[in-house]
């Protein structure tokens, strides 16, 4: 079975829209990510970076699969919240 992709839209943050298509909210997202929930919020206000072994990376590539959108296609600020 071919898996249907889903177009990630330009005037939409990448990070939103991937919490929106998984049904994930915010403290769902840094479980799977295996990351605390304030830690989350520190990346996504800019006030921390995103470190992530290996298994993280791949749980990330596997989020965005849907997308058919590769990690290395993604702006260096895509979590970061836009003010």
């Amino acid at each position: 079975m071919i898996e249907q992709k889903t177009k990630l839209a330009i005037d939409k943050p990448v990070f939103e829209q991937i919490l929106q298509h998984h049904g994930l909210n915010y403290k769902e997202l840094a479980e799977k990510l295996e990351i605390t929930d304030r830690a989350l919020r520190k990346i996504r206000s800019g006030n921390a970076s995103l470190r992530m072994s290996m298994s993280q990376v791949k749980t990330l590539s596997a989020l965005l699969s849907p997308f058919g959108v590769m990690l290395q296609e993604l702006p260096n600020d895509w979590m970061v919240e836009k003010k």
